[in-house]
C-alpha cells in the first residue's frame, strides 16, 4: 500500500513527465489498437463471404490450364473426373454428402427453351442443329440433385425425380408453361446416340429461385441417361459440414487429385475477387500495426529509460536509506503501469472511433466500388450453372463493423504492460547495480 502511494505522489510531484509518457504510450496504442481491431474486422468480412458462398466443393477438370498448356487430344484422359478419387475425398470426415452427377444434351424440334432473364449472370446455348433446340439433361447418383438440396431450385408441384424411376423428368416452371406442360404429361426427345426418340413422363415441376439458372435444364434418373449411353461423370461436389472447413479440405484433399488437370473449386474466382479489396486493406494494416509496434516500442523505452535516469539520485537516496531494491523497482513499474493503464483505456475509446471512420471509408471506398467493377465479370454458362451460394456485398459491407472483443482487449494490455514493464527494468537495472555512492555522485 504505501509503495502505490508513494508512486501517485510522485506522478504528481512530477506531472510534466507524467503526461510526456502518457502522450506517448496513448499516441502508439491507439494506433496498434486501431490496425488490429480493423484486421479483425477484415477476418471477420472474409469469414462472412466464406459463409455466404456456401460449404460445396466441386471436383472439375480444369479446362484452362489444359487449353493453355495446349494439352494434345490423346491425353485428354487427363480431364476425366474420378469416382474413386471422390470416394476417397468423400470419406473425409468434413464431407457431408457426395453428389456425383451425369448430364447429356437431348434435342427437340417441339419444346421452345425459356429465355434468358436480362438480370440474369446466365448465358444460355441452346441452339441446335436445324434450328432445333437442345436440353441440358441431368442425373445423379444421389436421391436429390444437389441444385435442390442447396435451395437453388424447388419443387413447386409433384415430387423430385427417384433413383428407381426409369421414363420419369423433372422441368421447370417457366418451361412447362411456355410449352403449355403439367404433370404426367408425355414429352420425347431425339439422342444424337440412339434413332428412336426417348419418351419421358413429367412428374415434378421446379422453380427458379436462382438467377444463374434459366429453367432450361431437365432433370431425369441415371438409369434414362445410361440408356443413352452417357454414363461418363459430368461434375462432381462435396458438400461440407461447416463452409469454414472449406480451405482446409481443399487443401488436404489436393494431394489426392489424379491430374494437375483436375481442380477442386469452392467458388475460389468469385471469392478471392471479392476478398481482394479486404486483403489490400489487410496488408496496409500488418504494415501499419508493426511498424508503428516496433516504432512505437523504441520511443517507449527510450523515453521511460531517460525518465528513470534522471531519477537515479533519487534512487541513490532511497539505497543509503537501506530501501529494498525490489521495493524501488515495485515503484518504479508502478508508476509506470499507472501511466500506461490510463492510456490504454483512453486508446481503445479512440480506436473505436477511429475504426468506425476508417470502416466507413473502406466500405465506401472499396468494397462497393469493387462490388460495381467485378459484378459483370461473373456470369455462368448455361448448363454450367453455380451452386454456390450468392455474396451481396451490401451486406458484406454492412457486416464490415469494428468491434473490441474481450480476448483482443486482453492480448493488447498484456503486450503493452509487457512492453511498458521490460522498458523500465532495463534503466533501472543499471541503476541499481550501482552502489549507493555511485548513484549519488553520477
Amino acid at each position: 500500500m504505501r509503495i502505490l502511494k508513494h508512486s501517485f505522489l510522485s506522478l504528481l510531484r512530477k506531472p510534466t513527465k507524467a503526461v510526456m509518457i502518457l502522450v506517448i504510450l496513448f499516441i502508439v496504442f491507439s494506433m496498434v489498437f486501431t490496425g488490429v481491431i480493423i484486421q479483425n474486422s477484415i477476418a471477420k468480412s472474409k469469414e462472412f463471404v466464406r459463409l455466404e458462398l456456401g460449404a460445396v466443393v466441386e471436383y472439375k477438370a480444369d479446362y484452362m490450364k489444359a487449353y493453355k498448356d495446349n494439352l494434345p487430344e490423346d491425353e485428354f484422359v487427363q480431364l476425366e473426373l474420378s469416382k474413386g478419387t471422390a470416394d476417397t475425398m468423400g470419406s473425409d470426415s468434413r464431407v457431408e454428402k457426395v453428389y456425383i452427377n451425369y448430364s447429356d444434351y437431348l434435342e427437340s424440334s417441339t419444346y421452345k427453351t425459356v429465355d434468358s432473364d436480362e438480370s440474369s449472370n446466365s448465358m444460355v446455348m441452346t441452339v441446335g442443329f436445324d434450328g432445333a433446340a437442345y436440353f441440358n439433361f441431368k442425373a445423379t447418383d444421389n436421391h436429390l440433385p444437389i441444385e435442390f438440396d442447396t435451395s437453388k431450385l424447388e419443387i413447386i408441384e409433384g415430387r423430385n425425380i427417384e433413383a428407381s424411376d426409369d421414363d420419369a423428368i423433372v422441368i421447370s416452371e417457366e418451361f412447362a408453361k411456355k410449352n403449355e406442360l403439367a404433370l404426367n404429361d408425355e414429352m420425347s426427345f431425339k439422342s444424337y446416340s440412339q434413332t428412336d426418340e426417348l419418351k419421358f413422363t413429367v412428374v415434378g415441376i421446379y422453380k427458379v429461385k436462382d438467377t444463374n439458372f434459366t429453367g432450361n435444364d431437365m432433370y431425369v434418373s441415371k438409369k434414362s441417361l445410361s440408356g443413352d449411353q452417357a454414363d461418363v461423370i459430368s461434375s462432381i461436389f462435396f458438400k461440407l459440414k461447416d463452409p469454414l472447413e472449406v480451405d482446409g479440405f481443399i487443401k488436404d484433399q489436393n494431394v489426392n487429385l489424379p491430374s494437375k488437370y483436375t481442380v477442386l473449386d469452392a467458388g475460389n474466382s468469385e471469392y478471392d475477387i471479392l476478398t481482394k479489396p479486404l486483403d489490400l486493406m489487410s496488408i496496409i494494416a500488418s504494415i501499419l500495426i508493426w511498424v508503428i509496434f516496433i516504432a512505437g516500442a523504441a520511443i517507449i523505452v527510450s523515453l521511460i529509460t531517460i525518465f528513470v535516469r534522471d531519477r537515479k539520485f533519487e534512487v541513490g537516496l532511497l539505497l543509503a536509506s537501506g530501501e529494498a531494491r525490489y521495493k524501488i523497482i515495485a515503484q518504479f513499474v508502478l508508476e509506470i503501469i499507472i501511466v500506461a493503464v490510463i492510456a490504454f483505456g483512453c486508446s481503445v475509446l479512440l480506436s473505436y472511433q477511429s475504426s468506425q471512420m476508417v470502416s466507413e471509408w473502406i466500405v465506401e471506398n472499396q468494397l462497393m466500388e469493387e462490388e460495381e467493377s467485378t459484378s459483370d465479370d461473373l456470369f455462368f454458362i448455361g448448363g454450367m450453372n453455380s451452386v454456390n451460394g450468392d455474396v451481396n456485398m451490401e451486406n458484406v459491407a454492412n457486416d464490415f463493423s469494428v468491434s473490441i472483443t474481450y480476448d483482443v482487449m486482453k492480448n493488447l494490455f498484456i503486450i503493452s504492460i509487457g512492453i511498458v514493464i521490460i522498458a523500465s527494468l532495463i534503466p533501472l537495472g543499471i541503476i541499481l547495480s550501482y552502489n549507493p555512492r555511485q548513484a549519488l555522485q553520477d
